[in-house]
């Protein structure tokens, strides 16, 4: 079973786009070059090199003490006493939880890539050409 890639790993990539008719288009292309190419081709759009993102699986000690006291609200007395932990304690509690999540991930070979570019390094873009003013009396349709 394949490892998933981690974010930090995941390649920078030139990324095309452009506004046709309300349309959004948006190609992966091989290099800069190419990206630039296709700009000019269309005149006007954006291009950029991108890394894509993943999502966040991973916990914080606040979360899961959160967690567990939600969990619990009804086990406890009117002072809302709970169960307290040390810092080292609530630390070590979510490295093991995101070992295990990170392991979990692993086994399953679950593809944590997000929809969305987590950096962008460099970028060019073209405006569209300026709209014609109308003939005075008409309006757009």
């Amino acid at each position: 079973m394949a490892t998933p890639v981690v974010a930090a790993e995941r390649p920078y990539r030139w990324w095309f786009t452009t506004d046709v008719g309300g349309e959004f288009f948006t190609d992966l292309c091989d290099s800069k070059e190419q990206a630039l190419a296709r700009l000019d081709d269309y005149g006007y759009g954006l291009v950029a090199e991108c890394q894509d993102g993943d999502f966040d699986l991973h916990v914080d000690a606040d979360v899961l003490y959160d967690l567990f006291y939600g969990q619990n609200e009804d086990r406890m007395n009117e002072d809302g006493e709970f169960l307290s932990f040390t810092a080292d304690q609530e630390r070590d509690l979510a490295d093991m939880v995101n070992a295990a999540i990170d392991a979990w991930i692993e086994k399953h070979g679950i593809d944590t890539k997000a929809p969305i570019f987590q950096d962008v390094r460099e970028y060019a873009k073209k405006a569209p050409p300026p709209r014609k003013a109308l003939p005075s009396g008409m309006e757009p349709a």
